[in-house]
């Protein structure tokens, strides 16, 4: 459907059309910004997981050196 052939119908339908579809058009955005958030979030978050076994891992390896 288009804005024209809605407000040639009915204006009042046209304002309500166009109202809905930039509703739509905004919450499309909103949602895909969330998501790509949500992921590099995630990404971080395993990132920094395995830079603290990584830090931990050498710690121990440190200690057993020094031990020997």
């Amino acid at each position: 459907m288009e804005q024209e052939n809605v407000d040639t119908y009915n204006p009042t339908f046209g304002k309500i059309f166009k109202w809905l579809r930039l509703a739509i058009d905004t919450r499309k955005v909103d949602i895909t910004t969330r998501k790509a958030m949500s992921k590099k979030a995630r990404e971080n978050r395993e990132s920094l997981i395995q830079q603290s076994s990584d830090r931990d891992e050498a710690r121990a390896k440190m200690i057993e050196e020094t031990e020997e």
